[in-house]
């Protein structure tokens, strides 16, 4: 495949006649257009105008010169020949002279083209509609040109531009073109020869068959771009710094603004992450990211050599030439083959089909892989919603339980309340409330009065103060301990609980960013879909039109018939992979709305028991205080048994006192010592069995006064044995009745 340069742009018309010539031949006259279009016009629509309108004239203020004696140097474009302008100042602004009179001229255009417009409308005006429509025809091919023009002086005036932004590069200017050459590989020679070759002026040009690039071919399709898009010198900068990042780290992983660059230069990834040429899948080697990069520095270094009137002059051309070329591969939807060969439309075309095909399998691979993530994530988020769900309702028993507890506790504080202020536990018992005294009952302690006294019963036996309140205290700390720990299995919960809620919030945005991508994917392939159905209606056209599939060589053909499969796969898997994805968004739609409930009730139901857990420390400060009262009511209690316990001490010590002060016993005096000494043991025994009942409910509390009390009983009994030996004078009936006695207390004792 060959291309051919695009029109000569309006300089490079200069330049063909070869010699010294009136800048006003840049246009083509157009009296005979305008008087054409005065002839045909109604008189009264040209009088409505006040004059008769013109098409556009271009005119150059100054002259263009040109000097043909000798060929150009390639080696020294300072000596070439060229356009003059004069100097750069003068230029300038002939150039934007030239621009400002291209835009008037546009504008009167238009004007005319309306004024055409506007009398085809109406119909009964005019006898030759064929006239006028050629006319319309003609006039709308002239704003083309213009336009053209408009924007090819633009350019011109940008070239300084460009030169200054190249210059900030470090690009060797001392290589010259054949040391460049000698660089890059046997394509890339030839793409340089090609820079030089569109880079002189048609006149200057050497004679033969002119160096062309064949996009089928090697990496030609990549020079075309880079040469004829040389003109912007930022993304050419951009490409540079890519090419050479890319020669030492050939996997490096590109941003989608890199990616984009290489694909508007012909390359791109394919499936396993190698660059290649999309026109005809070359893979790109490190050298042709060497032979890219000097091809743009040896364009660069022409610029940077060339002066103003030589860079206007020559170097422009290449723009013109080349820019038409690779639009109309880079873009192949803007062209129609009128512009190029069959074969070149006919061979690019196939390049894009396969690239369009190759999008979509990309964009296929990328949907599965996001359909497979958002699958992943709902498992996921399904399992942590399972296990907080389960969390949740461990919850709400736990809250269920310490509220119940809250309750006994509570009804416990209520019982005694007022016992902390109480003379004793008698006096509480004897002002407490009806509810007061059932509770107590249904705990088990019965209390009755009799005769204004107090009767305390526990299991049907009769009890005192301090074993009352050493039952209720064994209950009261029960309590306590019980709410205790249901308060610390409520908080461990809590914790548990808000760790799952968030474990389902950090599950939820995890399929929220998976979903998003998702969405983006389907959006990308529903692009790639559109494009591929559009690559395969197009060769469908192709196949079904005769003239155009009988001009397609036999291999062409089968690569058509091959893609035209392909695409029905493909086409085939995407619409399954659209139904796939739709019916799992509907899915994962549901599972969120779920997850969303479950999170804001579940914080409601942690925000309760978080109540509850207070309500219930405050309840547990409440029975401690409780257990403080009845600690300080028993401590009453026993204060009285100790006072008992010492009154019988007392009386031990008395008659102790009584037996040892005694020298001489009479009958009189024997028969009150007996009486007394009964008395004496009576108490004691009595005494006794109260502390070992006390003793019973409270080791701990009671030992201390048992054992003190025992030690003085032991001492009085072995006293009265001793005291008992050295009376001779009594009968042996009343010595067998005390030692009776004493054997009673020995049993006590035991």
């Amino acid at each position: 495949m060959q291309f051919k340069t695009g029109p000569l742009n309006p300089l490079q018309r200069f330049e063909n006649q070869g010699m010294r010539i009136s800048t006003d031949e840049l246009a083509p006259r157009e009296e005979t257009a305008a008087a054409a279009v005065q002839d045909t016009q109604p008189k009264q629509v040209l009088q409505d105008q006040g004059q008769t309108r013109q098409f556009a004239r271009l005119e150059f203020q100054q002259e263009v010169s040109f000097d043909q004696t000798q060929p150009p140097d390639p080696e020294h474009e300072a000596t070439s020949p060229a356009v003059q302008f004069g100097s750069q100042e003068n230029s300038d602004q002939s150039i934007r002279r030239q621009l400002s009179s291209t835009r008037s001229e546009i504008r009167e255009l238009n004007q005319q083209i309306q004024l055409l417009e506007a009398s085809l409308d109406h119909k009964g005006l005019f006898n030759n509609r064929r006239q006028l429509g050629q006319q319309l025809a003609e006039a709308q091919a002239k704003l083309t040109k213009l336009e053209q023009q408009e924007t090819q002086l633009e350019q011109i005036l940008r070239i300084p531009e460009i030169q200054a932004a190249y210059k900030a590069l470090d690009v060797n200017t001392e290589m010259t073109t054949d040391m460049r050459k000698q660089q890059v590989s046997s394509r890339a020679q030839n793409a340089i020869d090609v820079i030089e070759y569109h880079r002189l002026p048609p006149a200057g040009r050497p004679a033969g068959e002119a160096p062309q690039l064949k996009l089928d071919q090697g990496m030609d399709l990549v020079y075309t771009s880079l040469i004829s898009g040389f003109n912007n010198p930022e993304k050419t900068q951009a490409a540079r710094t890519l090419f050479q990042q890319l020669q030492t780290t050939p996997d490096m992983s590109l941003s989608p603004e890199q990616e984009q660059l290489l694909e508007d230069y012909g390359m791109v990834r394919d499936v396993q992450g190698q660059l290649i040429n999309y026109m005809n899948k070359q893979p790109v080697s490190s050298q042709d990211l060497s032979d890219f990069t000097q091809i743009i520095d040896h364009q660069i270094r022409q610029f940077l050599l060339a002066d103003r009137t030589n860079f206007v002059g020559n170097t422009f051309n290449i723009i013109g030439d080349l820019a038409g070329i690779s639009d109309r591969v880079i873009n192949p939807y803007a062209h129609s083959s009128a512009q190029a060969s069959s074969q070149v439309i006919q061979g690019s075309s196939i390049g894009v089909s396969d690239q369009a095909l190759q999008h979509l399998q990309n964009s296929q691979a990328d949907l599965r892989a996001n359909l497979a993530a958002v699958k992943a994530e709902t498992v996921a988020l399904r399992e942590q919603l399972g296990r907080a769900q389960e969390t949740i309702t461990q919850l709400q028993t736990q809250k269920s339980q310490v509220e119940t507890e809250i309750q006994v506790s509570e009804d416990f504080i209520r019982t005694f309340n007022g016992l902390e202020t109480a003379e004793d536990f008698a006096t509480f018992v004897r002002h407490a409330s009806p509810e007061q005294l059932a509770w107590m009952q249904q705990q088990g302690l019965e209390v009755q009065q009799s005769a204004g006294q107090i009767v305390l019963r526990l299991n049907g036996e009769n009890i005192d103060s301090v074993a009352a309140l050493t039952f209720l205290k064994a209950q009261a700390t029960e309590q306590h301990d019980a709410l205790a720990a249901r308060l610390r299995s409520l908080e461990s919960q809590i914790t548990q609980a808000e760790a799952a809620v968030h474990g389902v919030r950090d599950r939820l945005e995890a399929l929220n960013t998976s979903e998003s991508q998702l969405n983006g994917s389907m959006a990308e392939h529903d692009e790639a879909v559109a494009g591929a159905r559009a690559e395969r209606d197009r060769l469908l056209a192709i196949k079904n039109d005769p003239a155009a599939w009988a001009a397609l060589s036999p291999q062409e053909q089968v690569e058509i018939d091959n893609l035209l499969a392909q695409y029905g796969a493909a086409l085939s898997d995407s619409e399954a992979l659209q139904t796939e994805a739709v019916q799992l968004l509907t899915a994962v739609n549901h599972l969120q709305a779920e997850a969303e409930a479950f999170i804001q009730d579940a914080e409601q139901i942690i925000a309760d028991a978080r109540r509850v857990f207070a309500q219930g420390t405050a309840v547990l400060q409440n029975l401690a205080h409780l257990l403080s009262a009845l600690d300080q009511q028993l401590e009453k209690a026993h204060q009285a048994k100790d006072v008992e316990a010492s009154a019988a001490i007392a009386k031990a010590n008395e008659l102790a006192s009584r037996l040892l002060l005694a020298p001489q016993l009479n009958r009189t005096d024997v028969n009150t010592l007996l009486n007394d000494l009964q008395d004496i043991l009576a108490e004691a025994n009595r005494t006794y069995h109260r502390l070992s009942a006390e003793m019973s409910h409270s080791q701990t509390i009671e030992r201390t006064r048992m054992q003190l009390f025992s030690d003085r009983l032991r001492e009085m009994h072995e006293y009265t044995q001793d005291y008992l030996q050295n009376i001779n004078s009594m009968r042996s009936e009343d010595i067998e009745q005390i030692r009776s006695q004493l054997q009673n207390l020995d049993q006590v004792m035991l």
